[in-house]
């Protein structure tokens, strides 16, 4: 992999409904730098998740069983609807 691709390489954390968590490494091949954010939220119109693994397998995601994704780290380009420079000051588990 070369060093440009290296840079656009992110990891996705998901985290379900039921406390699990996942991580994925996502290879910056096929992701332009600009388009990855736009690419992202895209995917999220779908009621599913499709991820093709390096083993040429696929895993189907329902979002209805994900509270929340983790994008690291985050594309260097956002959307405008994306509030940047916020820090987590607390978060509780009730």
């Amino acid at each position: 992999m070369n060093t440009e691709e290296n840079s656009l390489s992110f990891k996705v954390k998901i985290t379900y409904i039921n406390g699990e968590t996942q991580t994925f490494e996502v290879s910056g091949q096929g992701w332009e730098d600009i388009g990855i954010a736009s690419r992202l939220f895209q995917i999220q119109k779908s009621d599913q998740l499709v991820l093709q693994l390096t083993d040429n397998s696929i895993q189907v995601i329902p979002y209805s069983s994900i509270l929340y994704l983790t994008v690291d780290p985050a594309p260097p380009k956002l959307p405008k609807n994306v509030i940047t420079g916020v820090t987590l000051s607390s978060a509780k588990k009730d």
